[in-house]
């Protein structure tokens, strides 16, 4: 928004300013007219797009990764229920004989949230406001890690979905994610899926870390109010404060944990249908299965070559998912 276009604000707006300019005139060398608040709204777009210039320039590969891997969850979604219950992932009785609610269904709503959790975050950081975009990234990777959780447990399933009000969800979330529960969980499932005693132990501790730190974003620490309300350039240099975004170094480390976590999820998610459910999709041309599938290799792979430097994709029994969805 280049200006003040609501009708009704800017009227409002209009006639505060008629009012409380002439009470105001000894205290200014001019009044306070439309014309500057448009200018104001104006420089918050403006800077927004110096930040998007300067990240689309210094980090077109980091910024591409986190937008393919939330398409490859958006398109996950799109593809998850379906009126026909044969064409479903899960079966419709997986959580309650009623079918009610069906597990496709919650699924479906849960990785929209996370495609527009992830897309909120890559879309803050393009625009250089990099701890705005820390807090959406602590919100990203907890609920990528209990879509996981859930989708590989049934039991924890039935469970969360009796919440039904704030006191019951409140109650479940305490019950199966609470006080370091979704971590180890994570831990037991990477076991069954043949991930070595030692990625099971450095996954355990590097998510201990990072929610640490990015919790630092969500609860608003002092270091990351005061440190994060600067903006270093990419050469090196320091910016002044980063009101409304703008070129922001910053950023290239938490597109880093960002673009992690989504890979991760992505890995996770297809070798849990594949390797404990053993099931696939039965109608993958007709909606989206085949493009999600083929899309997190491409995640996969571009991971791997931006942050580790190789092309060579690492297959390992933790993280090869066998088999395409069926025809």
């Amino acid at each position: 928004m280049r200006r003040l276009s609501g009708k009704q604000v800017r009227s409002v707006t209009r006639r505060v300013l008629q009012r409380l300019n002439p009470v105001y005139k000894q205290n200014f060398e001019r009044s306070f007219l439309m014309k500057d608040i448009d200018s104001c709204l104006n420089s918050v777009e403006l800077q927004g797009a110096v930040g998007s210039a300067a990240t689309q320039q210094h980090l077109p590969d980091p910024l591409s990764l986190s937008r393919l891997s939330t398409a490859c969850i958006g398109l996950l979604a799109l593809s998850l229920h379906t009126k026909e219950e044969e064409q479903q992932l899960f079966r419709a009785d997986w959580l309650s004989e009623s079918k009610l609610p069906n597990p496709n269904h919650i699924l479906q709503c849960m990785l929209t949230q996370l495609a527009n959790f992830s897309l909120s975050a890559s879309v803050l950081l393009e625009r250089g406001l990099d701890n705005p975009a820390r807090a959406l990234c602590r919100h990203t990777m907890e609920l990528s890690q209990q879509i996981l959780a859930l989708m590989y447990s049934r039991d924890d399933f039935r469970i969360y979905i009796g919440g039904h009000d704030e006191k019951s969800s409140t109650h479940i979330w305490n019950a199966l994610f609470a006080k370091g529960k979704l971590n180890r969980r994570l831990s037991e499932i990477e076991e069954r899926l043949g991930f070595d005693a030692e990625m099971v132990d450095h996954m355990r501790a590097h998510r201990s870390s990072n929610y640490a730190f990015y919790s630092q974003a969500v609860h608003h620490s002092y270091i990351a109010t005061t440190v994060g309300s600067y903006s270093p350039r990419f050469d090196g240099s320091w910016h002044s404060l980063g009101v409304f975004g703008g070129e922001n170094a910053a950023v290239e480390t938490t597109f880093r944990s960002l673009n992690f976590t989504l890979w991760y999820f992505l890995l996770v998610f297809f070798a849990i249908l594949d390797k404990h459910h053993r099931i696939r999709p039965r109608n993958a041309k007709e909606l989206f299965w085949l493009e999600a599938f083929m899309l997190h290799f491409c995640v996969k792979e571009g991971y791997l070559l931006l942050y580790t430097g190789t092309d060579n994709p690492i297959e390992s029994s933790a993280t090869h998912t066998s088999g395409a969805p069926a025809n």
